[in-house]
């Protein structure tokens, strides 16, 4: 509420000091540079943005008000359209869009202040343009003229309708300046006036070759032998044959009933005629070329995680043959010698005492995909699914109560190697001795052990994938207790009185079953372990008197397992309390009111574990009894 009230008042105040502000006090009312001297000088030099120059920051610039900071009043590039509006109108007709402007981001190119170069551009000539260019293609040994001048002397730095952002069409900037009917030029090209095709020969940038030639170019074009594909007229080339016609000419090797475009006799989709910077005067990389029309290969998607490296770097012909071959797909060799010749055949199934079948056989495809893959390693699937299509009996073991966290992730390479190995069952490490178990489940008790434990037996207990009992038992806790301890099983069996957790095969109710620093491997000491379950024993321990026997160990009078004693006593009740009480002397008589309690009465009177006070009796008794009359009801010496 006084938020409210205080954010009212400061708009109020700020109301009033406007109506209460004179025409003059206006007029004089300080401006950003006033307080931002600065600024001015940073900003006034050298070519300066038309709003800088006339100081109106408020053109781009929200003022700072109760908030700071230096807030635009759009956000670029409609800021900048508010003045550029050819730029706005322009830029949703031409055909092509300079991606900076595309993406609306001014700011890469041109700094929005002041700047020492023309057109307020943040680097001169072409190193603004090799922000996102890259330089090496610009810097090769002979460099075009036009490039040393500057980017934008072919160029149009925002649109056109060209390809390439070119001022004009390729062949009508470059006879712009190099006519066809120079000598020089004609001679240049075997005698051939050229109209065009330029870009087919030369590198318009720069080259490592004379005359900026591509880096590979077509041996009839070097030889001059220009009438092996064209027909010659007076100084002039007609037109080429068909292209397959042409091509096959020379490059029988190539014909076959193996990639389509052959096939079709479209070379010029993935070839250019006369020279190219690409082996196999190919029109680009292959990661380009191939992809225009096999775009499943590069297409994006979130979900790919893996990609084959040959793909990634667009290396289509480690793999595949351009024209023709025998095998699927174009492949150069058979899929498995394929792969071998990156991924060595010893390490991939060729090798080890155990190999997993597919990658013995060379299938490698039935679990890779060749280009990408939504999973790691360019699986097909999920692991498990993968292994289940051979594995099928494992594929049941999913829907079991308990699952090993590998096998529930479907992580079966965290312990199975995929291709070869030298344990059973392509094991990653042993299982003898608990080296497979403890990458994951270290030791964490140095005190004494379960002996199957310590000796890293924990196939003896555990089920490796999944189990029908809990933390991946074989079988029921007690069941797999007694296949070793089957002295105590018979033992218990002959009980008349049997422990609950014992009687449920619940071992691990009191006993830890790797180990613990209690004996027996007991989870806690006595007697808290048992006191986890019997809560009401300890009711007088804190604010009464306890019975010694109990809070120093309950197995003094009851047995862990059972007994054939009530109440799991390890004797008869008499002959247990007779052990420390003197039953027979004439004080314990005296004590009794010359009463000599009856064989296993004590607890009649008596809580075993613990009192009001030091006599243990019972809080509530019968009147007589609890004013030490006993004659109403008994006669006193027999006990009853």
């Amino acid at each position: 509420m006084f938020r409210k009230v205080f954010l009212v008042m400061v708009v109020l105040l700020v109301a009033a000091a406007c109506v209460t502000t004179s025409s003059t006090q206006r007029r004089t009312r300080k401006g950003c540079l006033d307080c931002h001297p600065e600024m001015r000088a940073r900003y006034q030099q050298g070519i300066v943005h038309k709003p800088v120059a006339d100081e109106k920051c408020g053109s781009c610039h929200l003022p700072h008000g109760m908030i700071g900071g230096i807030n635009l009043r759009i956000d670029e590039p409609q800021l900048c359209y508010a003045c550029h509006k050819v730029l706005a109108e322009q830029r949703g007709q031409r055909k092509n869009i300079h991606q900076p402007l595309k993406k609306g981001k001014c700011s890469i190119c041109h700094s929005p202040h002041n700047s020492t170069i023309p057109k307020l551009l943040k680097k001169s000539g072409a190193e603004v343009c090799y922000q996102c260019h890259d330089k090496a293609e610009y810097s090769r040994a002979v460099v075009h003229a036009p490039l040393v001048q500057g980017c934008d002397t072919c160029h149009d730095p925002h649109f056109s309708d060209n390809d390439s952002l070119l001022k004009k069409g390729a062949d009508t900037l470059c006879l712009s300046c190099h006519k066809a009917a120079d000598p020089n030029l004609v001679k240049a090209h075997f005698g051939n006036t050229l109209a065009g095709g330029c870009l087919e020969c030369h590198n318009p940038h720069s080259s490592d070759r004379k005359g900026l030639l591509r880096q590979v170019i077509h041996t009839p074009v070097a030889t001059g032998n220009c009438k092996g594909c064209h027909a010659q007229g007076q100084g002039t080339l007609g037109k080429a044959a068909t292209d397959a016609k042409i091509c096959l000419g020379c490059h029988k090797e190539n014909a076959g009933e193996g990639h389509k475009l052959v096939k079709d006799g479209e070379c010029t989709t993935c070839h250019t005629w006369h020279g190219s910077d690409y082996p196999g005067m190919m029109k680009g990389p292959a990661s380009e070329v191939c992809v225009a029309c096999h775009d499943q290969v590069q297409k994006k998607d979130r979900r790919v995680i893996s990609r084959h490296k040959p793909v990634v770097k667009g290396e289509c012909d480690t793999c595949h043959r351009g024209h023709s071959g025998s095998e699927k797909h174009l492949l150069k060799k058979k899929p498995a010698a394929l792969c071998y010749s990156c991924h060595k055949a010893a390490s991939f199934g060729g090798g080890g005492k155990v190999q997993h079948p597919p990658a013995a056989e060379g299938q490698c495809l039935k679990c890779h995909n060749p280009h990408r893959s939504t999973q790691e390693k360019l699986l097909r699937k999920r692991q498990d699914e993968l292994c289940f299509e051979c594995h099928v009996q494992l594929s049941t073991e999913k829907g079991r109560y308990s699952l090993h966290k590998p096998f529930a992730r479907g992580n079966c390479t965290g312990c199975h190697s995929p291709h070869q190995g030298d344990r059973p069952a392509l094991l990653v490490a042993e299982t003898e001795t608990g080296g497979l178990c403890l990458k994951c489940h270290p030791r964490s008790n140095k005190d004494a052990q379960h002996p199957p434990y310590a000796e890293g037996e924990c196939l003896s207990c555990h089920l490796p994938h999944a189990s029908d009992y809990s933390m991946n038992l074989k079988d029921k806790a007690g069941k797999l207790c007694f296949s070793c301890h089957d002295d105590l099983e018979s033992e218990f069996n002959a009980y008349k009185v049997k422990h609950r957790p014992v009687a449920e095969l619940n071992c691990a109710a009191c006993h830890r079953a790797h180990g613990s620093a209690n004996g027996a491997n007991l989870i806690k000491k006595q007697p808290p372990l048992c006191l986890s379950c019997h809560k009401e024993v300890s009711k007088y321990w804190k604010d009464g008197v306890a019975h010694p026997p109990a809070v120093k160990d309950c197995t003094t009078c009851h047995a862990q397992h059972g007994s054939n004693n009530p109440g799991m006593l390890v004797k008869p009740m008499a002959a247990l309390c007779a052990d420390c009480h003197q039953t027979g002397t004439a004080a314990f008589v005296a004590k009794h009111k010359g009463i000599k309690p009856g064989a296993n009465s004590c607890l009649k009177c008596h809580d075993p574990h613990g009192g009001l006070d030091s006599s243990l009796l019972y809080p509530v008794a019968h009147d007589p009894f609890s004013k030490g009359k006993c004659t109403p009801c008994h006669k006193g010496g027999t006990g009853k």
